[in-house]
């Protein structure tokens, strides 16, 4: 892909787009979890397995798409501080994340009327 400029331009916004589901796929596994023992399906010693289980998920899963911005890192320091400005930080995660729920809300509600 370092080869090939035109593919490696499709590089960065795949990976934050992994670290936008990522980090949906957080926010979803905690409402879950927190479904699962209101309605006593599971008990808190399970709950705690699954949330050491997910916790050691999550971190291989940010790992990877930190390697992945390492390895596909341009070797051109101007195009690389580019590249970095326009990673997300974590409130610009959160941000879009937000938008892209509101969004969803907004399609679910016009497709029921």
């Amino acid at each position: 892909m370092q080869n090939d400029p035109v593919e490696f331009r499709t590089v960065l916004p795949t990976l934050e787009a992994m670290k936008i589901g990522i980090v949906k796929a957080e926010h979803q596994f905690f409402a879950d979890i927190n479904q699962l023992i209101s309605e006593k399906n599971i008990t808190g010693t399970m709950a705690t397995s699954l949330m050491n289980d997910y916790s050691y998920t999550n971190n291989i899963a940010n790992n990877l798409v930190e390697i992945g911005s390492i390895l596909f890192k341009s070797h051109d320091a101007e195009m690389s501080e580019v590249e970095q400005s326009l990673q997300l930080d974590k409130s610009e995660l959160a941000e879009a994340i937000a938008i892209r729920k509101a969004s969803e809300k907004r399609s679910l509600k016009n497709e029921n009327q």
